[in-house]
């Protein structure tokens, strides 16, 4: 009995270890594909998603204030990559497309 709790515990530990890597597209097949394949993004924030996250940290800024803005393979993880200029000030970022988070924020004055 006991040996059956913990060969069931194990695989439900392994069915929640593979579904968070999925979520982020380690093991759906993204890894090293085409962006242009609507299938690998499914489950990736989107463009306008990012882009108002970035805008968020810069209190005033607008989209015409984004100088670049690109979506970026790194590490079999897609990224969103930019750059806003507000007020004379340059902010680059990094956004993981998979779930939002701030990678990189840098100021230059």
């Amino acid at each position: 009995m006991k040996i059956r709790q913990r060969v069931l515990s194990l695989i439900i530990c392994v069915l929640l270890l593979a579904g968070s890597l999925c979520s982020c597209g380690v093991f759906n097949g993204n890894a090293g594909k085409d962006r242009s394949n609507a299938h690998a993004t499914d489950s990736l924030i989107s463009k306008e998603e990012a882009i108002g996250i970035a805008l968020k940290r810069v209190q005033g800024a607008t989209s015409e204030d984004l100088l670049r803005f690109e979506m970026e393979q790194d590490d079999e993880h897609w990224i969103y990559v930019g750059d806003i200029v507000y007020q004379g000030i340059e902010y680059s970022f990094e956004i993981e497309a998979c779930n939002g988070n701030i990678l990189l924020w840098e100021i230059d004055k």
